[in-house]
């Protein structure tokens, strides 16, 4: 009798332990968790993790879904860093997962076009020195806008996304780009979640300024048509920095980076702009 108690205790507690691994991972990869997309119990998350995830309810489509979201994530909507670009990558990318499963188009979810402006203002935080309001020139540097060939390849690549480009024109950062000051006051609205700027210590980072992020929406809900040169062009550069770039995050971002760029120098003042999604490090287009 006791041997066959022994027993079954050994394999309750086999079955919780495979569970909190389970929960582990589900966990360690993804900073927004839907109700209905986990076969565990809900609940069990919720209360292990809770010290990591706040309950939020999001619209999807018609219907309310349940959800759990990392108090990063939200940290990252709130204030973008270069270093948050990562946490809002992965949510984007868990939001069009999940969305994509419905027959939901990404776009069509403010919580991810709210993500998609954070990232933005995070990869820009990365590219330019706060609050300088100037481009970071050792970043510059990691990316190949100083080495010969790689230059050419960038302006060959704007030629081929924009038209005929002004090689020789004057950059200013702020003609695109706008501060929000510690102390500002920001309203941050995604379905039912609602932040305030006020609310962090610093809330000091860029971000687009309201008819540039127009013009980047604009480019990202299109469908745009790369050639095949322009192509090959971009996958060069993209290998040239996440071969050489020292910094992580320039290396993790390497293709948005290239495009958020190429905007900034050339496109923008065009009213152009190539899409900006956050790509996977080493996906092609």
């Amino acid at each position: 009798m006791k041997l066959k108690l022994r027993q079954e205790q050994i394999v309750r507690e086999k079955e919780l332990f495979e569970i909190e691994e389970r929960i582990a991972e589900i966990v360690e990869k993804r900073e927004i968790i839907f109700e209905d997309e986990i076969e565990i119990d809900y609940e069990m998350i919720k209360n292990e993790y809770g010290h990591r995830f706040v309950e939020a309810s999001i619209k999807v489509g018609e219907e309310i879904k349940r959800c759990l979201i990392s108090k990063d994530y939200i940290d990252a909507l709130i204030e973008p860093t270069a270093e948050s670009s990562l946490i809002l990558k992965k949510a984007y990318q868990n939001l069009k997962d999940y969305l994509k499963k419905r027959g939901i188009d990404v776009h069509s979810s403010m919580l991810a076009r709210r993500t998609l402006e954070a990232y933005i203002s995070a990869l820009i935080m990365i590219l330019a020195e706060f609050p300088k309001d100037k481009l970071n020139e050792e970043v510059l540097r990691e990316m190949g806008i100083y080495d010969e060939e790689m230059g050419k390849l960038y302006e060959e690549a704007a030629i081929l996304a924009f038209g005929d480009i002004d090689k020789k024109s004057s950059f200013n950062l702020n003609s695109y780009v706008e501060k929000i000051e510690g102390g500002e006051t920001k309203t941050v609205t995604a379905n039912r979640i609602v932040v305030n700027l006020h609310t962090c210590n610093k809330g000091s980072h860029y971000v687009l300024k309201p008819e540039i992020q127009r013009i980047q929406e604009t480019y990202n809900v299109r469908v745009t048509e790369f050639n095949k040169e322009y192509r090959e062009i971009e996958d060069k550069i993209v290998e040239y920095i996440q071969k050489n770039a020292k910094n992580p995050l320039v290396r993790d971002n390497a293709r948005d980076l290239v495009r958020l760029y190429l905007n900034l120098r050339y496109g923008y003042s065009k009213n152009k702009a190539l899409p900006i999604m956050p790509w996977k490090s080493n996906s092609s287009i």
